[in-house]
């Protein structure tokens, strides 16, 4: 897999911080499906749960997961 050039600047938690600020200013829960699995440790550094996997056949294993609502 190639490397971005950006990777490991913050960027990714700067986006992070963004949306989960205005979700949070919502009160609502949060879902998101991540397909790489670097990336998981991201998201539950901001609350996000794993709530399993999806695979069908031979496709790569996409990992759904929620984020409950905070005020």
């Amino acid at each position: 897999m190639r490397e971005c050039a950006r990777q490991g600047q913050g960027l990714g938690t700067a986006l992070m911080e963004a949306a989960i600020a205005r979700i949070d200013a919502d009160g609502r829960p949060a879902y998101l499906e991540s397909s790489n699995p670097r990336n998981i440790s991201l998201y539950e550094r901001f609350g996000f749960e794993r709530i399993g996997e999806i695979q069908t056949e031979t496709s790569p294993v996409l990992t759904p997961m929620v984020r409950p609502g905070r005020t």
